[in-house]
């Protein structure tokens, strides 16, 4: 399986405001800087660990529901009290169960072992098919390399059975001479759905659904939706597939709850 989506490779490769609005890694950034706010971190220091404009963190951090109109006011405090303690949220738990969790536990996007695999698959297919618009057999694209990698090696990762780090990616792409971002992006489309898939869901009705979990989502994502979107949020395959598991059901039951809401 390979090691992506990859917030490393998306910090060190993203420009903010792509990283920002991506449908995987956006969400990720934003549980990173909540977690690391609630961990005292200054929006300052939070700015210059990850070379983030300030602003754009006051805006992920208040997107939040953890910062209010003080730039610097100290973060809110979780009570344990009451049944919400910061820790990773098990998004395969049904929402049955009624456990209360922080609401930015809720927006982490899980995608499946499956779907992954099926990402390492195209990937792989993407390289082979560079490879031969370049006329090279494997044997070819190694003694380009400088790394000492066996063939079988390469052809587990250009058929996606072996784990494959980004470095390994950017060096089988610096050698085809293609962009790794270009071809990460495209695969990562093709893959993680297409307009097609993308529902609409109303979050104002959703906040007051009686799965306790999926209300609370729907309750963060308002608070971070502008005016002239009215509650409307869509919501693209794989986000529907995390709100499945939060749900513990299908992707079909989970559209029957959305149509009921």
């Amino acid at each position: 399986m390979v090691d992506a989506p990859d917030l490393d490779w998306a910090l060190k490769h993203l420009k903010f405001r792509d990283l920002e609005h991506h449908p995987v890694f956006g969400p990720l950034v934003e549980q990173l800087l909540v977690k690391r706010f609630r961990a005292k971190m200054s929006q300052r220091a939070l700015a210059d660990r990850f070379d983030f404009p300030i602003g754009g963190v006051r805006r992920i951090l208040r997107r939040a529901g953890v910062l209010d109109t003080k730039p610097e006011q100290a973060p809110a405090q979780v009570d344990n009290d009451d049944g919400w303690p910061v820790t990773d949220l098990d998004l395969t738990e049904p929402i049955a169960s009624q456990k209360k969790v922080p609401p930015e536990e809720l927006i982490a996007v899980h995608v499946s072992e499956e779907t992954l695999l099926r990402f390492a698959k195209a990937l792989g297919v993407a390289m082979r098919s560079a490879r031969g618009n370049r006329g090279w057999t494997r044997k070819d694209m190694r003694s380009q390399m400088n790394a000492d990698r066996s063939l079988q090696t390469m052809a587990t990762h250009e058929l996606g059975t072996r784990a494959m780090s980004v470095c390994q990616f950017a060096e089988y792409c610096t050698v085809l001479d293609v962009q790794p971002g270009e071809m990460f992006d495209r695969v990562y489309h093709e893959v993680f759905g297409t307009k097609d898939e993308t529902v609409t869901v109303d979050l104002d009705k959703l906040a007051r659904s009686e799965h306790a979990n999926l209300s609370r989502w729907a309750e963060v994502r308002l608070r971070g939706l502008p005016a002239s979107a009215k509650g409307m949020l869509p919501l693209p395959r794989h986000a529907q597939d995390t709100l499945a598991a939060l749900c513990g059901c299908d992707h079909y039951q989970l559209l029957q709850i959305l149509s009921a809401a």
